[in-house]
């Protein structure tokens, strides 16, 4: 198991700077990159996360409300976070959209660090589950995370920002997971586990829902758009049925 947390470490680290370099260069394909992560991220927290987390917590009809309970405290948690960390840098209702209505400066690419830095929490969190979940989870992680570093050049890039302090932020979240991965690994409860990675399921919802696809679908509204979303779902749906 340590050798497989340390390949995901690993992972999150090139795929962070890969995504970062890939919205450097290839701007006008960001949407089909953002739409795939969202049902990457989507797909593993109903699929995947949310059934592991009832099955650990004892599988009865009370801990299933539980359970439900819970994933959306970390929806609305994670939604909290955002209002309250994020600046904008537009009066309301004049913002284009939502990666660049966010304030394109140091405060907003630190707030893409320390989600990074969340994501290498999860997968730490998730290999309690079992490695099944870890190796899904970390793979749903991955994919976010290259939308990370996508999304540090996106609220950089309207600032103005040079490319040289762009590769410092994009560095900085690609290492953010790496320490993030380790930091709950050690021994949980079941149930307390079983409530941690509901958390986990809804905070995935929330950023699938509420930022990656309404992104993803603001200006490029189009099939190939939605055949990405449906590429991330049937990718995680696959190995499920694989693994």
């Amino acid at each position: 198991m340590i050798i497989l947390l340390f390949s995901f470490a690993a992972a999150t680290f090139i795929f962070t700077i890969l995504g970062g370099f890939f919205a450097y260069r290839a701007q006008d394909k960001l949407h089909l990159v953002i739409s795939f992560s969202a049902g990457v991220l989507i797909t593993a927290a109903f699929l995947d996360i949310l059934p592991e987390s009832f099955e650990l917590r004892g599988g009865g009809e009370g801990d299933l409300k539980i359970i439900l309970l819970a994933a959306i405290v970390g929806f609305l948690l994670f939604h909290l976070f955002e209002r309250l960390s994020v600046l904008h840098s537009c009066k309301e209702g004049q913002c284009e959209n939502t990666l660049h209505s966010h304030q394109g400066g140091r405060l907003a690419a630190s707030s893409l660090v320390f989600h990074s830095l969340l994501d290498g929490v999860i997968i730490g969190l998730a290999f309690q589950g079992g490695i099944k979940l870890g190796i899904l989870v970390g793979l749903a992680v991955i994919a976010h995370d290259w939308t990370d570093g996508v999304s540090v050049v996106a609220v950089l890039l309207p600032s103005g920002r040079k490319w040289k302090e762009m590769i410092f932020w994009i560095l900085a979240d690609a290492i953010a997971p790496v320490i993030g991965v380790f930091i709950f690994f050690f021994a949980f409860q079941p149930q307390i586990l079983a409530l941690a990675l509901a958390l986990v399921a809804g905070i995935f919802i929330y950023i699938s829902a509420a930022n990656l696809l309404p992104e993803a679908h603001h200006h490029h509204s189009s099939i190939p758009t939605l055949l990405a979303t449906l590429a991330g779902f049937a990718l995680i749906f696959l190995l499920g049925k694989f693994i």
